[in-house]
């Protein structure tokens, strides 16, 4: 567990109330929403659609907009391309757009030997991320509450089994947030947990 703070200026803490509100007009967008399955399954579409479907990655990463939100705001994925180690970036604000793939500042020869396997992105099980954040949740002390996934990140081994890394962020029962002069400082923690090939979940140490 890692307690970190954001920190909004008291111009924007309204629209963060809102943001905050849940699924639909007024909060996170429904086809952007990273709590529900109908959600996943449109980021999922949107993934798809930014890299190819049958594009072969070894590992593919979905965050959200940012702390404590449901909203998805980027995605990436990381795969080799005729030996060497690229990435490439799909961005939701302030329109959705896939950048230009960009090969990594280091190519280490270990590294890559390390990186063999790969799926289609097609085949990735996004409509699993539900049911493991809230098995995943329910691990986290009764002291936590309003939890919210910040990121999933699914890795391909050289065998071709998937596991994932995930983040969970949640705030504490009965603090609340604080005025520093004009900025308002909210608490937040997060809880790291892993998912092995066979879909078991282990909160991180």
């Amino acid at each position: 567990m890692r307690l970190s703070q954001f920190i909004v200026t008291g111009l924007s803490a309204g629209s963060l109330f809102i943001a905050s509100c849940g699924s639909g007009l007024l909060g996170t967008p429904k086809d952007r929403d990273l709590s529900t399955a109908e959600g996943l399954k449109s980021i999922k579409e949107k993934v798809t659609k930014a890299f190819g479907a049958d594009k072969k990655v070894y590992s593919c990463q979905i965050s959200a907009r940012d702390h404590m939100s449901n909203e998805f705001g980027n995605a990436s994925i990381h795969y080799l391309d005729n030996g060497k180690d690229m990435s490439q970036l799909f961005l939701t604000e302030p329109e959705e757009k896939t950048k230009e793939p960009e090969p990594a500042t280091i190519q280490n020869e270990a590294f890559l030997k390390s990186r063999q396997g790969s799926m289609a992105l097609k085949d990735f099980n996004f409509d699993q991320i539900p049911g493991k954040v809230k098995e995943a949740s329910a691990m986290i002390p009764a002291e936590f509450e309003g939890f919210t996934l910040n990121h999933w990140y699914y890795n391909v081994a050289n065998n071709g089994k998937v596991t994932a890394d995930f983040v969970i962020e949640g705030s504490k029962k009965g603090e609340k947030s604080k005025q520093q002069g004009r900025m308002i400082v909210t608490n937040y923690y997060e809880f790291a947990f892993t998912m092995d090939e066979n879909g078991k979940v282990t909160m991180d140490e």
